[in-house]
């Protein structure tokens, strides 16, 4: 199921939030591109969480090995979501092998999986105003298991 055609409790974390959500038409027309940021900042009191441009906190719990995708490339995710913290009491989602295109999600997720290697899993602490209707911090966590190439797919 595409990202963009999620519904019930999980449709807004990855859908955009109406309007301009920060990404820019490059090269291909018609595919929105976004650049990687340069470099992220170490938040000293966040326990090794990196900030994002797009505003999450994010930090890598296992290293990926191997290419990292394109906006244009479709990937396969697996992940989970909570109210109140990683591996807290409050589950909110629990998916499996969920498939998009990169460019077809949020700035928020768009940067995570450009820069993101097959197998990389990582936590990812989405502020309230990143997903609409929340009011408080989502608890993601996300893992890049398989990414689809004009040769065929390569898989965690």
């Amino acid at each position: 199921m595409p990202l963009g055609a999620l519904t019930g409790t999980d449709a807004g974390l990855f859908e955009a939030q109406g309007g301009d959500i920060g990404r820019v038409s490059v090269g291909v027309a018609s595919r929105p591109k976004v650049s990687l940021p340069a470099a992220s900042v170490q938040d000293d009191s966040s326990d090794g969480f990196l900030r994002f441009p797009a505003g999450t906190l994010q930090r890598v719990m296992k290293e990926g090995k191997g290419a990292k995708p394109s906006v244009d490339q479709k990937v396969r995710i697996d992940y989970s979501v909570w109210y109140d913290a990683f591996d807290g009491e409050k589950k909110l989602v629990d998916k499996r092998a969920l498939e998009s295109r990169v460019s077809d999600t949020p700035r928020w997720l768009q940067e995570t999986l450009l820069s993101m290697r097959l197998g990389e899993r990582r936590r990812i602490v989405l502020p309230g105003g990143h997903v609409s209707g929340a009011k408080g911090a989502r608890y993601v966590q996300i893992q890049l298991v398989q990414m689809r190439v004009s040769a065929g797919i390569i898989q965690f």
